[in-house]
């Protein structure tokens, strides 16, 4: 899937404290209009705890490899293993950074950053199931943000269920930031109504093989 940032809300990021193309669905806006108070409200009073920092030393990244083994092997996307971690050859890309989000101290979510240009690396992990509108749009010189590998820990999102929310800022208001033209997200079947309807993704691509997992993502 794929969003414009052309059209992005900025008075809704700040409002709800993640991004909201300009023109919500019908049904969202009238969903927006009876919780946004309460759930705007709820990430406020996460953010004081809330650090986000880039997975700099092999700790840390053990740290995010291992979180995202359980949330993976969790949804049967990935089979077990010895190591109980999971990583792939993007994770060292030079275009790509890994971020810890940490509440009160404690690990509690993650992503991976991969910013594409045509000055830079072209390899991400969306080019796989995106590579026909990704290579246009290096080549007329866009920046294309690829936010993956959005890793929730479970445990800690069934007493803070607005974590989802608070990790997805991240790599929105960084995409603000970058001056990104287009941003992908490569996500399971299931998840691409929310992407559509609340992120107002396009869907651009049936489901595919992502790297080092046994689930198509789209």
């Amino acid at each position: 899937a794929a969003s414009s940032l052309a059209e992005a809300d900025h008075d809704y990021l700040r409002e709800a404290g993640f991004f909201l193309a300009k023109e919500a669905a019908p049904e969202f806006t009238a969903m927006t209009a009876r919780t946004s108070v309460r759930l705007t409200d709820r990430i406020g009073q996460l953010l004081p705890g809330m650090v986000y920092r880039k997975a700099t030393t092999q700790a840390e990244k053990a740290e995010v490899y291992a979180l995202r083994y359980r949330s993976c092997l969790r949804e049967g996307a990935i089979l077990p293993s010895v190591a109980q971690c999971l990583s792939d050859r993007f994770d060292d890309r030079p275009n790509g950074q890994t971020f810890s989000i940490y509440l009160n101290d404690k690990l509690c979510g993650s992503v991976r950053i991969h910013v594409v240009s045509r000055q830079g690396d072209v390899q991400n992990p969306a080019k796989q199931a995106l590579s026909h509108i990704l290579s246009n749009a290096v080549g007329k010189g866009e920046i294309i943000f690829d936010p993956n590998r959005l890793t929730v820990d479970q445990d800690a999102s069934r007493t803070q269920p607005e974590l989802a929310y608070v990790v997805l800022r991240l790599p929105f208001i960084s995409a603000l930031h970058f001056g990104a033209d287009l941003v992908t997200a490569t996500v399971r079947p299931e998840q691409k109504a929310f992407y559509r309807r609340v992120l107002r993704f396009e869907v651009t691509s049936p489901a595919r093989s992502y790297p080092a997992l046994l689930t198509p993502l789209s």
